[in-house]
């Protein structure tokens, strides 16, 4: 498969409307399909399963910024918390 870069969509409405119109397929969050995908949609939904997908996310600030005391305490919470959510391979970077 190729990606086209030309043809990017970062909302998840966007995503499904392209997939509607033939321009490839997506991956969607099961909390998505459950609320917003109806059996009348043309689009055929599938789990997929044993498959490790993961999603990454971070934190980002201005050095300089007067809220950094709050940021890191943050990113600390989210690390104390992430293992809680039976997530697995949490890489922390700073």
């Amino acid at each position: 498969a190729t990606t086209r870069r030309d043809f990017e969509g970062t909302s998840l409405d966007t995503l499904r409307q392209m997939v509607v119109m033939g321009m490839g397929i997506t991956f969607l969050p099961s909390l998505y399909v459950a609320s917003e995908i109806r059996e009348s949609d043309p689009l055929r939904v599938t789990d997929v399963f044993g498959v490790n997908m993961y999603r990454d996310h971070a934190l980002a600030w201005r050095s300089r910024s007067p809220a950094r005391p709050l940021f890191r305490r943050l990113a600390q919470t989210i690390r104390e918390l992430v293992p809680t959510t039976g997530a697995s391979d949490l890489r922390l970077l700073y």
